[in-house]
């Protein structure tokens, strides 16, 4: 099943920056009654091990997430992520760089499964000359996931348009910034939106008010 045929509108997946396995259950809580399509685990202290070991948890049989589930292991290759992910029984993968690997080498081409989101033109990275380098990524990932210059900073539209131009009717999200001041502009260029600062109260903590608003926003946007 293809990214299209699990999100066929605008979608939106909160980001949980992870503390602790109670942490992550108690926003995955919020996430599910505000409605959202799924949501992204993501770790800023320890290693990948340490998010391992609580999405293990969190997967658990009796101990159902019961959203749609993907995580961004920070410092991981893609492939090996890609693996990781896979074993975890996830349901995506989100990486900055779709080109990062153990070897240097593509990412394999993508199949029906695993959602990978990678990361085009992504945050605090070298950017490319041009927009059509996103076509290089086409049959590597699932949906092109792009940023503003930094955290809390939105894509110019400017960007998405240059994207959007080159990538056709392909997917494309945005992962930065995103807030209910600036996600109806946003949603003219993109399929999805990964949202963390404009939806929290803390670095570690969802607003479930802001996010009921926002993921209402994102669903009553017809698709593009």
């Amino acid at each position: 099943m293809n990214y299209r045929q699990q999100f066929p509108g605008p979608a939106i997946f909160p980001v949980i920056h992870v503390e602790d396995y109670a942490q992550a259950a108690r926003n995955l809580a919020v996430c599910t009654e505000c409605g959202t399509d799924g949501a992204f685990l993501i770790m800023h202290t320890g290693d990948a091990r340490d998010l391992v070991a609580i999405i293990r948890r969190l997967v658990k049989p009796g101990k159902p997430h019961g959203l749609w589930l993907g995580a961004n292991f920070l410092g991981v290759p893609v492939d090996e992520a890609l693996d990781l992910a896979t074993s975890l029984g996830l349901d995506g993968l989100w990486a900055d760089n779709w080109m990062r690997t153990s070897d240097g080498s593509p990412p394999p081409a993508r199949t029906n499964g695993l959602l990978f989101f990678g990361g085009f033109a992504f945050k605090y990275q070298l950017q490319p000359l041009n927009f059509d380098a996103a076509q290089q990524a086409l049959p590597h990932v699932d949906i092109i996931t792009t940023s503003g210059a930094g955290t809390g900073r939105p894509a110019h539209l400017e960007k998405l348009d240059g994207i959007r131009r080159s990538i056709g009717k392909a997917p494309l999200a945005t992962a930065s910034g995103v807030d209910l001041g600036n996600v109806t502009e946003q949603l003219k260029y993109v399929d999805a939106v990964l949202v963390s600062t404009g939806i929290c109260t803390s670095f570690t903590e969802i607003n479930p008010d802001i996010l009921v608003r926002m993921t209402q926003i994102v669903h009553n946007r017809p698709p593009s």
